[in-house]
């Protein structure tokens, strides 16, 4: 894709005070699952299967995986301490939080099937449904190009996901094309993990796929007597937590990326970086933009598309996209 995605970034954790267990919703029912002792898991008898900054997978056997939370003390974190205390909060949360999940929840949310627990009876991971497809990320680079059909098939599926999850009181948060597998055409959210319900916040985020309202974007002088691009350090941080209308944000991002190969954000402007044309809100739709040249042009996006994007992006409006919108791709 044009432009690249942003780092994930984690905000800063206050330490929380012990949670009991999360109390459902009048009329709604918590999610079972199952609790596995595992005190014996050793991680070298499995086969890694992937990392990010929070957690590993590995494979444990044909299509069930596990997550494993990295420590505050793994490698990754030696030289962050706000990375250290994010680690240890999140273990905290999750020892409630992965056995609070409402019920009824979509079957493209890949949920937690069981909880790893350690002789100390401490959650350190789940195990899950390996969902053998390929990340939305991938789809939307410019070697694989999707057919129209198919592209309306996954934006369609993905936003009826959208709104089963925000009637059951969920909130995704992160939400980004790296934590959607896609299988025979239908997506599938996974680190169900961070999304956010009930007393329990999601605070990780990648900037290119966040509303700029809710992020605090800041910037200092590194030093003096170079040029101003050099002295000027921009940085993000959660301001406000999620909503409905901003996982709508993302997911309108993420059908632009599809449809176009870049986003809000893609292309050139003059010397500026990400933070610096966010916290202006200079888009693609903006003048001084050097539209990518590897991106499809705004114009073989079908309007209505393209005006549900403007109005997002451009105006800055916030509202619930016609899913209508996306039957003009079939004739496009």
């Amino acid at each position: 894709m044009a432009g690249a995605s942003g780092k994930k970034k984690t905000v800063k954790y206050a330490k929380p005070k012990p949670k009991k267990m999360a109390k459902p919703k009048r009329g709604q029912r918590r999610n079972k699952v199952l609790k596995i002792k595992a005190a014996s898991w050793e991680a070298k008898n499995f086969k890694e299967l992937g990392r990010g900054g929070e957690a590993i997978i590995y494979t444990l056997k044909p299509g069930i995986v596990a997550k494993i939370f990295l420590k505050p003390d793994a490698p990754e974190f030696a030289e962050d301490p706000e990375l250290r205390e994010a680690a240890w909060v999140r273990i905290e949360e999750m020892q409630t939080k992965l056995f609070s999940f409402p019920k009824d929840l979509p079957a493209e949310l890949v949920t937690p099937t069981g909880v790893l627990v350690n002789g100390r009876n401490r959650v350190f991971g789940y195990v899950m449904p390996f969902i053998n497809g390929t990340s939305l990320d991938k789809l939307g680079r410019t070697n694989m190009n999707p057919t129209a059909k198919k592209t309306k098939k996954m934006l369609v599926s993905l936003y009826d996901t959208v709104v089963k999850l925000h009637e059951q009181g969920v909130i995704i948060g992160d939400f980004n094309e790296n934590n959607i597998i896609v299988f025979r055409d239908i997506p599938y959210l996974i680190d169900a993990d961070s999304m956010q319900f009930g007393p329990y916040q999601c605070r990780s985020f990648i900037p290119r796929f966040t509303a700029p309202e809710i992020l605090r974007i800041t910037n200092s002088d590194a030093g003096s007597g170079r040029k101003k691009k050099d002295i000027r350090q921009w940085s993000f941080a959660m301001a406000t937590t999620y909503n409905e209308l901003t996982d709508w944000y993302s997911y309108l991002v993420i059908a632009m990326r599809l449809l176009t190969f870049t986003d809000p954000y893609g292309g050139v402007a003059y010397d500026m970086d990400l933070a610096e044309r966010m916290s202006q809100r200079i888009t693609v739709f903006d003048q001084p933009v050097v539209y990518p040249l590897i991106a499809k042009p705004l114009s073989s996006v079908p309007r209505p598309i393209l005006e549900t994007f403007f109005k997002v992006f451009h105006l800055h409006k916030r509202f619930i996209p016609d899913k209508k919108i996306f039957d003009s791709l079939a004739n496009n």
